[in-house]
């Protein structure tokens, strides 16, 4: 099942699409690339939580929650008037999984105008998908990414207080951090 889900991923890159039915994978598939993307974002928010494991958790439930909040949000958004919502969790995460590539970038940093090109294209296949899919106009789409920003954040920033309140994490750190990063100077 990864590699049904690894092809359709790369399809979904070449701008070929299936039925929202066709992406259907197994339960370790899900939770493999789920975890692998949360390693990525564990990567790349080294610099602001470190590499603990409460930062690495953090991570892959914020990975989670994110494939979560964009298939709900779009499924809702792009079905019809008085259909069900479409099911694009299968989708979603296929063409989420187009981001695990992107780890080079933080080993490799002379690979990064092609990560941010990578990125963008991933973006797009994404997007196109979502409007074949949903059958749905590309503006359409647009306004489902609004929603799945501002649910994503609300919910990212739940688990955020959480991890908190827990103890797993120090804001007063991570805003030491921040501030750190936007006070240095930028390289020449």
């Amino acid at each position: 099942m990864l590699s049904k889900l690894l092809s359709d991923a790369l399809q979904a890159l070449l701008f070929r699409y299936f039925q929202p039915e066709h992406y259907r994978y197994s339960p370790f598939a899900v939770v493999g690339v789920l975890l692998l993307l949360g390693l990525v974002n564990a990567v790349a928010m080294t610099p602001l939580l470190g590499n603990s494991t409460p930062a690495i958790l953090l991570a892959i439930l914020l990975t989670m929650v994110k494939w979560y909040v964009l298939a709900t949000v779009m499924g809702r958004w792009l079905a019809r008037s008085g259909e069900a919502p479409l099911n694009l969790w299968g989708y979603t995460l296929a063409t989420e999984a187009l981001a695990i590539p992107s780890l080079l970038v933080f080993y490799q940093p002379s690979l990064a105008l092609l990560g941010m090109l990578w990125q963008m294209w991933t973006f797009l296949a994404q997007a196109i998908g979502f409007i074949r899919l949903g059958r749905a106009t590309g503006g359409r789409v647009m306004l489902g990414y609004v929603g799945y920003f501002v649910g994503t954040m609300l919910v990212g920033s739940l688990v955020v207080m959480m991890f908190a309140q827990t103890g797993a994490l120090d804001l007063q750190e991570i805003h030491a951090k921040i501030q750190q990063i936007l006070t240095q100077p930028s390289p020449k």
